[in-house]
């Protein structure tokens, strides 16, 4: 197996090498007029004014009609206006990594960890907060209405064939609002050649990770079929302060305690031609996941224990031809079951003893169609609804809470016009969301009852990018997105969160705009360096009504709308090949973050977690059989907490990796992660493994 040529074509660094093709679009080389007034409309509208109270990038058969404008998965990413990365999984199926490490190899996202191999882990965009990120499975929201945060350790990776990371605003087609941004992550689906792979992977602190994959195909259907099992005992050394961080004579060398976890998944595509240019798309997934809470560093848990399961499944017939010329679009249905079961038996974490149960259950259906108006625009519409249930069992109280509910629908509308030649985009958009959040019973101690409460939002945003010739391309991006409050903010949880239903969705007015580079085998001759691409974007977010929580007790607090933040940054990424044999690639993000609220001990202070500044940089060598790849990050210190009391420290952190393949087929890898054991955290009480080494194996058929 060649490691190159793929990983030429897409880099960690978010710069996808491949250029729009014309002829895959169809689109005409005359000058565009723009008469439409539908077009007129939505750009009026979306142009800031006063305030307002899919499933994977579009993968359609191949149409080889003369001028059908269709764009081809590839392209479909580097001809938008917004800034996006897109990661091809595949590429780093010989490491032992995860969606997690991948996202951080992303210009302008952030992770925090909470501990090692299967530990929870979040994501933030430029500076948001990880409630703002709209985490998607196949266009499937993980975000729950519960809490909004998604743990990025409850995907496994080997189910993944690429990711898209949308830094400002996403295409209709992913339904979202999000202040934060958009991770889109993509599953293996059906389809392709035929495979039989099986990997193996075994490293520091008893660490394992098994696969099993097959695809194939069955009749006229297409299948795929793949198996998970990991776990680790996560008993990594960290340096325990005791509690005190500022005597350092009672500081020692410990264990992590109670941070083993092991997770199985089973996981299913299929993909079926129905006729009349329909397909039958579906996947399945089964997760579970046993693992122990060890807590804070200076006060380790000894028996807390958290199990979680998670049921998906999702139908999508789609169709290139919906019945009128120039049309496609899909139908989808799909539903969600989520449910954790936290028991600590001793009250070693939060307030006494706890066993409950938690359980969300969600289900959507949607309506997506584009159609071709002439030869130099694309409308598209989008209706959907989806309902999320979600119940709590006090399994030492004998209680059960009434279920609190949520419905949730949209319709969207998008424009793309082509013009000048096919090489100016413009893209506005409308996406209108209506909520009903419904509680049947008290939502804090004092026996409040809220029944419901509803609420409806306007999103909108407009795009353009245009092709300066030479390989230059400049991108710029306006609009307005949302962060619904959570029910917990909402109802609370009957326990250290009182709600507040009468809570404002934060809100947030962004732009951003930039300029890149990309030229493909032009510099060779001259130079040795086969492929290039440098990007480099400045943005901003102003946002408003964000959720903060005060204490009202002495064991309570209370989410209100009072605060808000301004943030601002550059983005540089640049990734080469150099002489057919050694790939480079830079990412460097420059935050300004900081607090703008009338709380005086808030404002002006940096938001939390947020670096300054954050550097990526990775070198591969590589030929036909072997490979060796060097990883350094850098992030500057940052603050933990609103009050920018407690902070952690800078980092610098080495990685190194080498892999070898015979016969095409067999793959065999090692790697060290944080070679100079650099002692770091992300989040306070939850140190970050030391120097630990991973061995992988895979064989492909």
């Amino acid at each position: 197996m060649s490691h190159h040529s793929n990983r030429a074509a897409s880099v960690p660094g978010g710069i996808r090498f491949a250029l729009p093709e014309r002829r895959k679009r169809g689109l005409s080389r005359r000058p565009a007029v723009v008469t439409s007034a539908l077009t007129v409309l939505l750009l009026g509208l979306a142009l800031p004014g006063p305030d307002a109270h899919t499933q994977e990038a579009r993968e359609l058969d191949d149409i080889t009609v003369t001028g059908d404008p269709r764009p081809s998965l590839e392209d479909d990413a580097s001809r938008r206006a917004a800034f996006v990365t897109v990661i091809d999984a595949s590429e780093f199926n010989a490491e032992a990594t995860d969606v997690a490490e991948l996202l951080e190899k992303s210009v302008g996202v952030s992770v925090r960890r909470f501990g090692g191999p299967g530990d929870p882990a979040t994501a933030s965009i430029r500076g948001s907060s990880s409630e703002q990120v709209t985490v998607l499975l196949d266009g499937i929201p993980l975000n729950r209405a519960r809490t909004g945060v998604v743990d990025l350790s409850n995907v496994p990776l080997r189910i993944v064939r690429r990711i898209e990371v949308y830094r400002s605003f996403a295409p209709l087609r992913y339904r979202s609002t999000a202040i934060g941004g958009v991770v889109n992550i993509v599953t293996r689906g059906a389809g392709g050649e035929p495979v039989t792979e099986a990997a193996v992977t075994y490293g520091a602190f008893n660490s394992y990770e098994l696969n099993g994959t097959r695809a194939g195909r069955a009749g006229p259907a297409d299948y795929l079929v793949s198996a998970n099992l990991a776990g680790s005992d996560g008993d990594f050394e960290f340096k325990d302060d005791n509690g005190t961080r500022f005597e350092t004579s009672d500081d020692e060398i410990t264990d992590r305690e109670n941070n083993d976890f092991d997770s199985w998944e089973l996981f299913g595509s299929a993909a079926l031609p129905l006729g009349n240019g329909w397909r039958l798309e579906a996947f399945g997934e089964h997760y579970e996941k046993d693992e122990g809470v060890p807590g804070i560093s200076s006060n380790q848990s000894r028996d807390a224990r958290l199990d979680t399961r998670r049921d998906v499944v999702n139908v999508r017939a789609v169709s290139s031809d919906l019945g009128l010329p120039g049309t496609s679009g899909w139908l989808r249905l799909f539903a969600l079951d989520e449910e954790t079961h936290f028991r600590d038996p001793q009250g070693e974490i939060g307030i006494g003893r706890q066993n409950t149960v938690n359980d969300n259950r969600a289900a959507g259906a949607e309506a997506y169609a584009d159609y071709f108006l002439g030869e130099h625009q694309i409308v598209s519409i989008l209706a959907s609804a989806e309902s999320e249930r979600y119940d709590n069992e006090d399994r030492l109280a004998g209680t059960k809470s009434r279920d609190q509910k949520r419905l949730i629908y949209q319709v969207g509308l998008e424009d793309q016009i082509f013009a000048l030649g096919d090489r100016l985009t413009l893209e506005p958009q409308l996406l209108f969301v209506a909520i009903d959040n419904d509680f049947g019973g008290p939502v804090d101690p004092s026996g409040r009852e809220a029944s419901g409460e509803d609420d409806d939002y306007l999103s909108y945003k407009v795009g353009a990018r245009i092709d300066l010739g030479h390989g230059w391309t400049a991108k710029a991006n306006a609009g307005r997105a949302w962060r619904y409050p959570s029910l917990t903010e909402l109802f609370g949880d009957r326990g250290t969160v009182t709600g507040n239903p009468g809570l404002d969705a934060e809100r947030a007015d962004k732009w951003d705009v930039g300029l890149g580079y990309t030229r493909i085998d032009t510099l060779s001759q001259r130079f040795g360096i086969s492929r290039l691409a440098v990007e480099a974007a400045w943005f901003q977010s102003d946002s408003r009504d964000l959720i903060l929580f005060e204490q009202n007790s002495q064991r309570t607090v209370r989410p209100v709308n009072i605060s808000q933040a301004d943030t601002r940054g550059i983005e540089l990424a640049a990734a080469a090949t150099l002489f057919g044999h050694l790939d480079l690639t830079a990412n460097y993000a420059w935050i300004d973050s900081k607090n703008t609220s009338d709380i005086p001990f808030l404002n002006g202070n940096r938001l939390p977690g947020v670096p300054e500044q954050e550097l990526f940089l990775r070198a591969d060598v590589y030929n036909d059989r072997f490979r060796g790849w060097y990883e350094f990050t850098a992030a500057d210190d940052n603050y933990l907490d609103q009050a920018n009391f407690e902070k952690v420290s800078d980092r610098r952190v080495h990685s190194a990796g080498v892999s070898a393949t015979w016969d095409r087929t067999v793959i065999f890898s090692f790697e060290v992660k944080n070679l100079t054991d650099e002692r770091i955290s992300d989040v306070l009480g939850f140190p970050l493994p030391g120097r630990a080494w991973f061995g992988r194996a895979v064989l492909k058929l």
